[in-house]
């Protein structure tokens, strides 16, 4: 699949389904915010170079509905490349 979507797209297409989302200025410094709220949510954290992998992943481990779709079909407008 495509990844050409910026961040500032995954996070409001992530901020639209109600999920709150954070900005940090490194890789390292996500991970480690990332950490620091499962540690206190008592959450698994999975930390993947595709947001869609870990979208399916989320799935697979929770059972919590499928919310990749209005990413999908973000980065299809914005590469033309077609859902598969």
């Amino acid at each position: 699949h495509p990844k050409a979507l910026p961040s500032d797209d995954v996070a409001q297409a992530t901020r639209g389904l109600g999920l709150a989302t954070e900005t940090t200025a490194t890789v390292e410094e996500a991970l480690a915010r990332g950490l620091q709220v499962a540690r206190e949510q008592g959450a698994v954290l999975l930390a993947t170079g595709s947001l869609f992998v870990a979208a399916g992943v989320r799935v697979a481990f929770t059972g919590q509905p499928w919310w990749q779709a209005p990413l999908y079909a973000l980065d299809a407008a914005q590469t033309g490349a077609g859902l598969v």
